[in-house]
């Protein structure tokens, strides 16, 4: 494979792998239930944002509507809060409206 076809690869590699994390950073949610697996490579990969909610055995929240933060790996000062719900049979914090 030529250089500069390898360079333009790489390129596009580095766009898209950016696209992806702006993507997660900014949706207004993340899940309370850990990820594992090639799901939790990717959240980690794509440094998707952590929440802070109490969850059941079974992915559920223990306390729907309660106060959660959304902690931003990419920016620490850029948490936001939110509150706690099931969606999907799974706890997510979905961030308020700022």
């Amino acid at each position: 494979m030529k250089t500069g076809k390898l360079i333009r690869v790489a390129g596009l590699g580095v766009i898209l792998w950016g696209a992806g994390v702006v993507a997660m950073n900014t949706r207004g949610y993340a899940s309370c239930v850990p990820e594992t697996g090639f799901s939790g490579f990717l959240h980690k990969a794509f440094f998707a944002p952590a929440a802070t909610c109490k969850v059941n055995s079974n992915g559920t929240c223990q306390t729907p509507g309660a106060i959660c933060t959304l902690t931003a790996a990419l920016s620490p000062s850029g948490n936001r809060n939110g509150t706690c719900a099931t969606q999907a049979n799974k706890c997510v914090c979905v961030a308020t409206p700022q």
